[in-house]
């Protein structure tokens, strides 16, 4: 194996009443790009996140003209949850930021409540 750093991804856990999702962050070098190599590194984060690390949620947030990340994302099965306008400025434009998501919804633990539901006043 050769020792080329060929990218990066990481997860930046947050904590308190978020203490179960992450921030994921990637990039691929340019001559590396297109080879499926983001799409493997996110899947398998992906997965150690809910796995290993017990998260309920792992986003990212891209630029809206990146197509290839927006590709990336959706082919690790994460899903589009909204877009915020003139989000960051990069090269003095404003840039749209896409938010992306996968949430586990199979998580189950000693500390997940059920539910309660609110009951209507007028059925009382």
């Amino acid at each position: 194996m050769n020792d080329i750093v060929v990218g990066n991804i990481t997860l930046e856990q947050k904590d308190d009443v978020r203490r179960r999702s992450a921030l994921l962050s990637y990039w691929v070098g340019a001559e590396y790009r297109g080879r499926g190599i983001a799409t493997h590194a996110v899947k398998e984060i992906t997965r150690i996140a809910f796995g290993d690390l017990n998260l309920h949620r792992v986003y990212a947030k891209i630029h809206a003209t990146n197509g290839a990340s927006i590709k990336v994302l959706e082919n690790a099965g994460y899903a589009h949850e909204g877009t915020f306008k003139d989000a960051v400025f990069k090269n003095g434009v404003f840039l749209d930021q896409v938010l992306y998501a996968k949430v586990d919804f199979g998580t189950v633990d000693s500390e997940v409540k059920p539910c309660l539901q609110m009951q209507d006043s007028s059925s009382m």
